[in-house]
Protein backbone atom coordinates (compact mmCIF):
# COMPACT_ATOMS: atom_id res chain seq x y z
CA UNK A 1 0.00 0.00 0.00
CA UNK A 2 0.64 3.77 -0.25
CA UNK A 3 2.41 4.25 3.43
CA UNK A 4 1.52 8.46 3.11
CA UNK A 5 -1.96 8.53 1.66
CA UNK A 6 -3.07 4.42 2.11
CA UNK A 7 -4.78 3.34 5.32
CA UNK A 8 -2.49 2.69 8.16
CA UNK A 9 -3.95 -0.60 9.31
CA UNK A 10 -2.82 -2.91 6.66
CA UNK A 11 -6.49 -4.68 5.48
CA UNK A 12 -5.40 -7.53 2.66
CA UNK A 13 -2.32 -9.21 2.76
CA UNK A 14 -0.20 -7.64 -0.01
CA UNK A 15 3.05 -6.09 -0.05
CA UNK A 16 3.64 -2.67 -1.62
CA UNK A 17 0.95 -1.51 -4.54
CA UNK A 18 -1.97 -3.87 -6.46
CA UNK A 19 -0.28 -3.09 -9.91
CA UNK A 20 1.42 -5.97 -12.11
CA UNK A 21 1.91 -5.82 -15.86
CA UNK A 22 1.42 -9.02 -17.23
CA UNK A 23 2.59 -8.61 -20.43
CA UNK A 24 4.43 -5.38 -22.06
CA UNK A 25 5.23 -4.94 -25.62
CA UNK A 26 7.47 -2.10 -27.17
CA UNK A 27 9.43 -1.45 -30.23
CA UNK A 28 13.43 -1.79 -29.70
CA UNK A 29 14.30 1.74 -30.24
CA UNK A 30 17.56 1.14 -32.35
CA UNK A 31 16.88 -2.62 -34.19
CA UNK A 32 13.27 -2.06 -34.63
CA UNK A 33 12.52 -5.40 -33.42
CA UNK A 34 9.39 -5.69 -31.50
CA UNK A 35 9.95 -7.31 -28.00
CA UNK A 36 7.44 -8.60 -25.58
CA UNK A 37 7.31 -9.52 -22.39
CA UNK A 38 5.23 -11.57 -19.97
CA UNK A 39 5.38 -12.43 -16.46
CA UNK A 40 2.70 -14.56 -14.20
CA UNK A 41 0.33 -12.88 -11.46
CA UNK A 42 2.58 -12.75 -8.09
CA UNK A 43 1.06 -14.90 -5.28
CA UNK A 44 -0.07 -12.45 -3.36
CA UNK A 45 -1.66 -10.60 -5.70
CA UNK A 46 -3.34 -13.91 -6.56
CA UNK A 47 -4.73 -14.38 -3.17
CA UNK A 48 -6.32 -10.43 -3.72
CA UNK A 49 -8.02 -11.29 -6.89
CA UNK A 50 -9.40 -14.24 -4.96
CA UNK A 51 -10.39 -12.10 -2.27
CA UNK A 52 -12.28 -9.38 -4.64
CA UNK A 53 -13.93 -12.07 -6.66
CA UNK A 54 -15.41 -13.52 -3.24
CA UNK A 55 -16.72 -10.63 -2.10
CA UNK A 56 -17.86 -9.24 -5.59
CA UNK A 57 -20.39 -12.32 -5.63
CA UNK A 58 -21.24 -11.67 -1.99
CA UNK A 59 -22.06 -8.05 -2.34
CA UNK A 60 -24.25 -9.58 -6.07
CA UNK A 61 -26.04 -12.17 -4.25
CA UNK A 62 -26.99 -9.67 -0.98
CA UNK A 63 -28.03 -6.96 -4.18
CA UNK A 64 -30.14 -9.66 -5.44
CA UNK A 65 -31.87 -10.48 -2.28
CA UNK A 66 -32.35 -6.54 -1.04
CA UNK A 67 -34.01 -6.06 -5.03
CA UNK A 68 -36.37 -9.28 -4.46
CA UNK A 69 -37.69 -8.27 -0.98
CA UNK A 70 -38.55 -4.88 -1.98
Amino acid sequence: GDPKYGPKKKTLDIEGQALHEAKLGFTHPRTGEELEFSAPIPEDMEHLLHYLRKKELTLALYSAIMKSIK
